[in-house]
């Protein structure tokens, strides 16, 4: 008989869920606690807030020196500059960084050798954020923890916004998610689902910035995407504020995965909280 486990811990500045399906209770209580420890750890290391977190000490770097970055970062930054090469710019984990003319610095004013694992900033001022896909890396981290322990259902759930599912529970084509529009719902299924939103329901001003300008975004937008992993979904549901409407088309042609896809679009978001979920929290639907 299939059990439901659930795991939870305030991390990544969210309430993180992990719902687990399987026959033993104790190993997926395992499993779980373990997934939520690599979250945490992935939170630790990549925060901007953290003194001793990777990304504070390439941020304290001074400009020209050649820093040696261990392989995992490495990764994840060829990750991050092909989303900023293929996407025209509108992925930056370099946007709000100002140089000391005070105009705005991008992905181009640091210098990243994959091959030699070496990241050397080219002007004062350059400040890495990872910000618009940490969430998915540290949700797409957790799911290599739970397939290793042999955790084939599960459902991975960041705060809302950044939802990761393995397989499907019993008897269902996939995980049902409820999207911030009433009449739409979603079956997620060995795939992952990310929001964003121009600014959540308390914010006067956007905290997702252009990254030509470095300006906040105006206006009230929202997009959910899926895709086949939560890093690739957590990119494009950002860069896709940032893009025109009539371009999100070419943009998903340009991404190398079959599972991508725009789920829900809003050029204005709900106004009204008692009739709908916050727009920036898809929420789950307990069966």
């Amino acid at each position: 008989m299939l059990e439901t486990v659930r795991c939870e811990r305030l991390v990544l500045g969210c309430r993180c869920e992990l719902r687990l399906v399987g026959d033993d209770r104790v190993h997926l209580r395992a499993a779980g606690e373990t997934a939520l420890d690599e979250i945490s750890r992935i939170d630790a290391w990549l925060s901007c807030f953290r003194h001793d977190s990777e990304t504070s000490r390439i941020n304290r770097a001074d400009v020209g020196e050649s820093l040696r970055i261990d392989h995992e970062l490495n990764d994840l930054l060829a990750v991050c500059a092909a989303a900023w090469q293929t996407l025209d710019g509108a992925f930056d984990p370099v946007a709000g960084s100002r140089g000391e003319d005070g105009q705005p610095l991008t992905w181009a004013d640091l210098e990243f050798d994959p091959s030699r694992r070496r990241l050397t900033k080219l002007a004062n001022g350059v400040r890495l954020d990872f910000g618009g896909v940490g969430k998915g890396y540290a949700l797409d981290r957790a799911r290599r923890i739970l397939l290793a322990a042999g955790v084939e259902r599960a459902l991975l759930n960041a705060g809302g916004s950044s939802q990761l599912a393995l397989g499907s529970p019993e008897n269902s084509a996939g995980w049902p998610i409820a999207l911030p529009v009433l009449d739409l719902n979603w079956e997620l299924a060995n795939a992952a689902l990310s929001t964003s939103a121009t600014k959540h329901p308390t914010q006067k001003v956007s905290d997702v910035l252009t990254p030509q300008t470095g300006q906040p975004l105006e206006g009230e937008r929202l997009v959910t995407v899926q895709a086949g992993t939560a890093t690739l979904a957590e990119i494009l549901s950002t860069a896709l504020l940032v893009i025109p409407s009539d371009r999100h088309a070419r943009a998903i042609r340009s991404i190398e995965d079959p599972q991508v896809k725009i789920v829900l679009r809003q050029q204005q978001l709900p106004t009204s909280r008692s009739a709908t979920p916050p727009p920036h929290s898809p929420r789950v639907v307990r069966r």
